[in-house]
This record gives C-alpha cells, sequence and structure tokens, in this order.
C-alpha cells in the first residue's frame, strides 16, 4: 500500500507542476484518471505524512469548492494526525454540515 501511495504522490505532484493535468494509475478502471486537484495532492501528502504541505493544499481546495465535505474530512484527519483536537473538532463540525452521505465512505485512501 505504501508503495502505491507514494506512486500516487509523485504522479499527482507531477501533474499539479505541469498545470494541473491528469493522470492516469495502473489498476484503476479502465479510462480512469486523475486530475492533479488540490484535494487529491493535500490527500496524498497527508498520507505521505507531509502534514504541513496538505494543510496549504486543503486550503486551496476549500477556496475552490468551500463546500466540500471530502476536503473537511481530510482536514480533520489531518488535525488529528498533529494532535490539534480543536481545529479537528471545527473541521468535523463543517463536515457535518457539508456531508450527507454514508459516513462509512469516508477514507483519505478515497480522496
Amino acid at each position: 500500500m505504501i508503495g502505491s501511495n507514494r506512486l500516487r504522490f509523485w504522479l499527482l505532484a507531477g501533474a499539479a507542476a505541469l498545470g494541473g493535468a491528469s493522470v492516469t494509475l495502473g489498476g484503476e478502471p479502465p479510462g480512469a484518471r486523475l486530475s492533479a486537484t488540490p484535494a487529491l495532492l493535500a490527500a496524498a501528502l497527508l498520507q505521505a505524512g507531509r502534514l504541513d504541505d496538505a494543510l496549504e493544499q486543503f486550503q486551496r481546495a476549500l477556496k475552490r469548492a468551500p463546500n466540500n465535505g471530502w476536503t473537511y474530512f481530510g482536514l480533520a484527519q489531518l488535525y488529528k494526525a498533529r494532535r490539534d483536537t480543536k481545529a479537528a473538532r471545527d473541521a468535523e463540525a463543517q463536515l457535518a454540515r457539508t456531508w450527507f452521505g454514508d459516513r462509512a465512505l469516508l477514507d483519505v485512501s478515497r480522496l
């Protein structure tokens, strides 16, 4: 799993450097592409343990889509990893206001 997360991170980082191009990963459904959006890049950075960089990308994602439940979920996970209880609670509260789906679907690897 770590190897695939690293690959995902570097492919997304490269795509972001190319202006938000999209990339195709092996093992994905035919025709599936990942766009280097700030939320995807933030999730990859979070999984790589690069919390400061992930926070910056999550903040960029919120500027683009201020009511995105996935982004608030990612932020909650980031703040939990930092042991910032207040910020994690705030992100969870925003998530509760913006996510109407099944909470069981939320997982950082699916961001």
